[in-house]
C-alpha cells in the first residue's frame, strides 16, 4: 500500500509543485468564478449579440492555450482577472470570460461540460459537435447546482486524442522525464525493498535438506 501512496505523492509533485493550485482549480470548477468586474473594461467595446461575443472571446480576446503553457501544470481552471492577464487560455479560460462578459451585458448564460470540453450555453447559440446536448455529462441549471447524465454519444477515440493532446503532448519534456523516472524508480525497487526474511522464505522447500 505504501509504495502506491509513493506513488501518487510523486506523480502530485511532480504534476503540482504548488498543490494549492489543484485545490483550488476543484473548487472553481464547481463553483466558476464569474467577474463582471474582471471584464468591466471590454463590456462596452463588444457588441450585446452572444454568438458575436463568443467569436470575439474565442479569437482576439484569449487565443487557445493549455495549461501546461500558461501555469506550467496539466489541468487549471483560472479566473477571468487570470485569462485576461496572461492573454491565453483554454475552454475553461474562455468560458469563464465569457460568461463575466455575458453577466455583465445581462445575459443569461448557464455552463455546460461534457468529458472533453467546457463550454457556455445561451440563448440563439449554434450547438457544435463538441458542444451539445448529446455530448453533455452535466449542465448547470437555473438556480447553479448541476444535473450530471451519460452522454448519450461518446467518441471514445477522439476522446483519447482529446486528452492525450492537453495532458500529455504539451507537457514539458524535463517533467515528463522526471515523472517516468520516479516510476521506474519505484517499480525497480519493489524487489531490492524486499526484507531478507521474505526471500528466504520465498526460496525455502520442505526437501531442501534432503
Amino acid at each position: 500500500m505504501w509504495r502506491w501512496v509513493t506513488l501518487l505523492l510523486w506523480t502530485l509533485l511532480v504534476l503540482y509543485p504548488n498543490p494549492f493550485m489543484l485545490y483550488t482549480s476543484a473548487q472553481r470548477a464547481w463553483s466558476p468564478p464569474i467577474d463582471s468586474q474582471a471584464v468591466r473594461h471590454l463590456v462596452t467595446t463588444l457588441p450585446d449579440n452572444p454568438r458575436a461575443i463568443e467569436a470575439a472571446v474565442n479569437t482576439t480576446l484569449v487565443p487557445y492555450a493549455v495549461p501546461w503553457e500558461t501555469q506550467g501544470v496539466p489541468w487549471y481552471f483560472p479566473s477571468a482577472a487570470e485569462v485576461l492577464e496572461s492573454g491565453q487560455g483554454d475552454c475553461q479560460g474562455r468560458a469563464v470570460v465569457l460568461a463575466s462578459i455575458l453577466q455583465a451585458k445581462g445575459i443569461s448564460y448557464r455552463f455546460v461540460g461534457s468529458f472533453d470540453h467546457l463550454w457556455v450555453d445561451y440563448p440563439g447559440k449554434h450547438a457544435t459537435v463538441l458542444e451539445n446536448a448529446h455530448a453533455a455529462v452535466v449542465t448547470q441549471q437555473p438556480d447553479r447546482s448541476y444535473h450530471f447524465t451519460w452522454p448519450q454519444l461518446v467518441d471514445w477515440q477522439q476522446s483519447w486524442e482529446i486528452e492525450r493532446a492537453y495532458f500529455w503532448d504539451k507537457m514539458p519534456a524535463w517533467r515528463c522525464w522526471l515523472l517516468l523516472a520516479g516510476w521506474l524508480v519505484l517499480a525497480l525497487g519493489r524487489t531490492s525493498w524486499r526484507k531478507p526474511s521474505d526471500t528466504l522464505v520465498a526460496d525455502w522447500h520442505p526437501n531442501a535438506n534432503l
